[in-house]
């Protein structure tokens, strides 16, 4: 296989593994987690693809290897480029959402955030994405970018003006496009084949670039927090990592907590999908999509062959997908991206 198809299967193979290992747990604190699945460091807890629980609202009445809305958003966002060849419309990506959350039933449940579900009401109810300030900081918008980083290539305007429409939707606050270029930036250099530090430097760099597009928020900066987790972390074993996450900057759904502990559990996994995946659903927090963020990265690090078969067809077959195709139509995309700038 091609080693920028099987690295963008890799990344939404990642993506949908590490939501469905983290959802049972979703929202959970890590000391509930212990004392239902077991402690992660004696040797148990969440190992594999388990039902929601009943006892768990967020998870109840999900099947085991099921995805949530993370990974049922960032095909929404895949099936807006596809469909338009490129860098999608906003408005495209926000019919999209609107026409999934719509066909789940989404509106009436507990199953968006608070920013995406008042953007999209909004939206549904005739506002344009223009109109809408969006100035959630919560992980909305992060959580559904990989097929942005997967389509288009570092260093140039389209994936900036991608990464944008893909947010704008439901996310324009400066903490939630700086977190979305920092990942943007890692995956889509992972996917370039770029060694794993120098990829993290890249998406530092347009995160940088991201936050000004966004507007002025009093949030903590998912740049600053990030690098310095990672320096904190260094070479520390997994479980310690887990720790310094979880206590450091915390494991919730703001996008200066989610990226940060992300990123470290990545790297701690040493960017082993199934390691990661494991790692981030016995974390604690919002840990499907802490687990959908950073096993993608791990997943476009590695290729797809580091993801067993037997999982990727549990997660084709649960959730109805064929994620290669779609990872084949990201592939063509950026490989006319990549002709274009050539």
């Amino acid at each position: 296989m091609d080693a920028t198809l099987s690295r963008i299967a890799g990344a939404l193979y990642g993506q949908a593994l590490g939501d469905a290992m983290g959802m049972p747990s979703e929202l959970w604190p890590v000391s509930r987690i212990r004392e239902f699945f077991g402690d992660f460091s004696n040797g148990s807890g969440i190992r594999g693809f388990l039902p929601g629980p009943n006892e768990n609202p967020a998870a109840k009445g999900f099947k085991a290897g099921q995805f949530t809305d993370d990974t049922s958003q960032a095909l929404c966002v895949a099936q807006a480029i596809i469909s338009e060849g490129g860098v999608p419309k906003a408005e495209t990506v926000a019919r999209n959402l609107i026409d999934w959350a719509e066909s789940i039933h989404a509106f009436d449940g507990n199953i968006l955030g608070p920013s995406s579900k008042a953007a999209l009401m909004a939206l549904r109810d005739g506002k344009n994405v223009e109109e809408l300030e969006n100035l959630g900081t919560t992980n909305g918008a992060v959580m559904r970018i990989s097929p942005v980083a997967c389509a288009f290539i570092p260093g140039t305007k389209t994936l900036v003006d991608a990464i944008y429409a893909a947010c704008a939707p439901t996310h324009k606050s400066d903490a939630a496009l700086e977190g979305a270029g920092i990942v943007s930036g890692f995956i889509s250099a992972l996917v370039e084949g770029v060694e794993h530090v120098a990829a993290f430097e890249v998406g530092l760099g347009l995160g940088f670039v991201c936050r000004p597009l966004g507007k002025d928020t009093y949030s903590a900066s998912p740049w600053m927090r990030a690098n310095t987790l990672v320096e904190e972390t260094g070479n520390a074993p997994l479980i310690e990592a887990m720790g310094l996450a979880y206590t450091y900057f915390g494991a919730g759904m703001e996008t200066s907590e989610t990226v940060p502990s992300a990123v470290v559990l990545a790297f701690a996994s040493n960017f082993d999908p199934l390691t990661c995946a494991i790692a981030c659903a016995n974390l604690g927090g919002d840990t499907d999509t802490i687990g959908a963020i950073a096993t993608a990265i791990c997943g476009a690090a590695s290729g797809v062959d580091s993801i067993d078969k037997d999982l990727r067809n549990t997660l084709d077959s649960v959730n109805n997908v064929d994620l290669m195709a779609i990872a084949q139509d990201l592939a063509t995309i950026r490989d006319a991206q990549r002709k274009a700038h050539a």
